[in-house]
């Protein structure tokens, strides 16, 4: 092959190429979908852009902001619902959460989501029949939502077996993800006030988390070495579940 072929049959393949990306990022754009949301309630008031490819950040509230006696759990989209039953947290964005297209898209007028923070008056709040938190940094504990949603079954399976627990305390299991740093994870453990047990933070979740414990063990998870399980409470089914989670077979489904 001569030196003009080549040159030729270079530049018809560089132009090709650049067509068929062309192509590929137009045919993307057309696809997406896109809404703004403004986050009302909180100083100062801030606007995010999610996208079917894109994702937003919902931001912090403020202490001064939050209402004597409630308590912050994160974003919910504004309308006039009062989340008081027990399943209350599957309806809002954890602070410094995800916010995703998806999840929103239903509630889009005219191109716009408005969310506001959702305050529930401590009076209100579900007590809780067991309360598990576990540290959702997966590269760091070495947990993630699949391992942990198969491990609430053995959970469920464990508490009705062995601690006699009816259908209506497994509605009050809360098994919680806890994100971000040490620091703001255990800023968030301590601000909901009522975690049990907690799965997969190191061993400075008491010195940088300052969450305090009544005692710990060191475990394994998901390949990730030097996790730690940790109680925080002694009732007879939180002993109950910790013991268990000492055994290979518990801890099974967490890799």
């Amino acid at each position: 092959m001569n030196k003009s072929i080549k040159r030729l049959v270079a530049t018809l393949s560089f132009a090709f190429a650049s067509l068929i990306s062309f192509s590929g990022c137009s045919i993307l754009k057309g696809l997406e979908k896109s809404c703004d949301v403004e986050f009302v309630g909180g100083t100062p008031f801030t606007t995010t852009h999610v996208s079917t490819f894109g994702n937003g950040l919902t931001p912090h509230v403020n202490s001064g902001d939050i209402p004597v006696n409630h308590k912050f759990f994160g974003w919910t989209v504004y309308d006039n619902v009062h989340y008081s039953d027990s399943d209350f947290e599957h309806k809002y964005v954890l602070p410094d959460g995800i916010v995703r297209y998806d999840d929103i898209k239903n509630f889009v007028v005219d191109g716009k989501v408005t969310m506001k923070p959702l305050y529930i008056n401590r009076d209100e709040l579900p007590v809780y029949y067991l309360v598990v938190g576990w540290y959702a940094k997966t590269g760091t504990s070495g947990l993630d939502s699949d391992h942990v949603d198969a491990w609430v079954n053995d959970l469920n399976t464990y508490l009705v077996d062995s601690c006699g627990a009816t259908e209506a305390q497994l509605k009050l299991v809360s098994v919680r993800p806890y994100d971000g740093n040490v620091g703001t994870a255990g800023g968030l453990i301590n601000a909901d006030g009522d975690v049990d047990i907690t799965l997969g933070f190191g061993s400075n979740l008491k010195s940088q988390g300052g969450v305090e414990y009544v005692e710990r063990f060191q475990t394994t998870f998901g390949g990730k070495d030097s996790r730690y399980v940790y109680k925080h409470e002694t009732r007879p089914v939180v002993d109950s579940v910790y013991e268990w989670l000492k055994t290979d077979a518990a801890r099974a489904a967490l890799g």
